[in-house]
């Protein structure tokens, strides 16, 4: 078994309950955060849909991009506090509280914007 040195400004990265990856040394970007990602064995269920998305955003696809996100958030991404416990749902286009509204992965990076 795999164990992870856990950091302050780390976060676990799931899909449902399935653990994909670690964002490492998170810190802000106004306005997003971000972070150096460290995928799991278990990322590469998901890695076509993450860079799916992320290519539509790149080519400014935003309406087929928002269909591949919303795809992704149907199956329960969120964001996980290892140090605090605290679990930040994705959102979407809905800014609520203690969430956030998108997750982007791109290489070894991975960005977020909180609400």
């Amino acid at each position: 078994m795999t164990t992870h040195k856990v950091n302050e400004n780390d976060y676990y990265i799931y899909v449902g309950d399935v653990l994909i990856a670690f964002a490492r040394n998170v810190d802000d970007d106004m306005p997003d955060v971000i972070g150096t990602l460290e995928p799991t064995g278990e990322f590469e269920r998901f890695r076509s849909l993450f860079d799916k998305e992320y290519e539509l955003l790149d080519a400014g696809n935003y309406d087929e991009r928002r269909r591949v996100m919303e795809e992704i958030l149907e199956m329960g991404l969120r964001l996980e506090s290892p140090i605090h416990g605290t679990i930040y749902p994705c959102t979407g286009q809905h800014a609520l509280p203690g969430g956030f509204v998108y997750l982007h992965i791109h290489g070894g990076k991975v960005w977020w914007r909180p609400c």
